[in-house]
């Protein structure tokens, strides 16, 4: 397989991985992401990250699956939201710092960022 045969099929994963995020099958992300797919990769709509997406979805196991696997968060958006803003709007304040094992509290982090 040459570089671009390997791009295109990375890339593809890449699509796949985003779309399960989206959708919130876990089972799907955990396959992609054991495949090999980038865990900061973007959609081209918004330039939200997965964990991004994931957060603004509501898919909480699907978040603190991301952050686990060390998801990066002070990523924004296009509007320049970031993940923790985002789980404050979805009503997951918890998510974030019980994910990471800290004592934080939500406004901690709200003024981190």
């Amino acid at each position: 397989m040459n570089k671009r045969e390997k791009k295109k099929r990375r890339n593809a994963l890449n699509r796949e991985f985003l779309a399960a995020v989206k959708k919130g099958d876990i089972q799907e992300v955990k396959r992609c992401l054991a495949g090999g797919a980038d865990l900061e990769s973007t959609t081209h709509q918004n330039r939200k990250s997965a964990l991004l997406e994931a957060v603004s979805r509501g898919h909480d196991s699907i978040a603190e699956l991301l952050i686990r696997r060390g998801a990066d968060l002070g990523a924004t958006d296009f509007r320049g939201r970031g993940a923790l803003s985002l789980a404050r709007d979805q009503g997951m304040r918890d998510l974030i710092a019980r994910s990471k094992g800290t004592d934080y509290s939500f406004s901690d982090f709200r003024s981190y960022y």
